[in-house]
């Protein structure tokens, strides 16, 4: 087992722009295509009651999301060794002997990450599990599916890496605001 980085705020950052990123994509996706990009599982959540409508169409597009994420971040971690996120941070995942991560190491990596560190995306389970990883990750703790690989993280000043993560957000948050309130989803 390799040494974690004690940086969940870094990893947080990085993978939250990951996130944003993806759902630019999947937005403008939507917006070419021209309507929802899965129209049954849409129409079905349309036939529900309203009090359940809104529950289950955020939390359908949620694990969509990060099951997107994770398929994404496992082949970007085998090929390049980080993702466009992590590389705005300053962060790469290698293993010990300081190769990149194989195929099969990245797919049980987001495998992990999806099930214990986002809890499936399930509203609930996901905010336990990502305070429970905030925590190991902040003691120094290796998590769950760190096993045979770690971070390295580049030397940048604090203020750097803020600047970083608040100028790509905006870039990468702008427009997704502005597809989605053309779209009618609003803010």
């Amino acid at each position: 087992m390799l040494n974690a980085i004690p940086h969940p705020w870094i990893r947080f950052g990085a993978t939250s722009l990951d996130c944003v990123l993806v759902n630019l994509c999947l937005t403008a996706a939507e917006a070419v295509y021209g309507g929802p990009l899965f129209p049954r599982l849409s129409a079905l959540l349309q036939s529900l009651p309203s009090q359940w409508l809104q529950r289950l169409g955020s939390t359908a597009d949620t694990v969509v999301s990060f099951l997107l994420v994770a398929v994404l971040e496992a082949v970007l971690l085998c090929t390049l060794g980080t993702t466009p996120g992590k590389a705005l941070m300053g962060l790469t995942l290698r293993r010990a002997d300081g190769g990149k991560l194989t195929p099969a190491q990245s797919a049980a990596r987001a495998a992990g990450k999806f099930v214990y560190g986002n809890g499936l995306g399930i509203f609930l389970i996901s905010a336990i599990a990502q305070i429970r990883s905030f925590t190991r990750c902040q003691d120094g703790e290796p998590l769950r599916w760190e096993a045979d690989h770690s971070y390295t993280m580049a030397e940048r000043p604090k203020w750097v890496r803020l600047a970083t993560y608040l100028i790509a957000a905006a870039v990468i948050g702008i427009p997704l605001f502005y597809l989605r309130s053309l779209a009618g989803g609003g803010a």
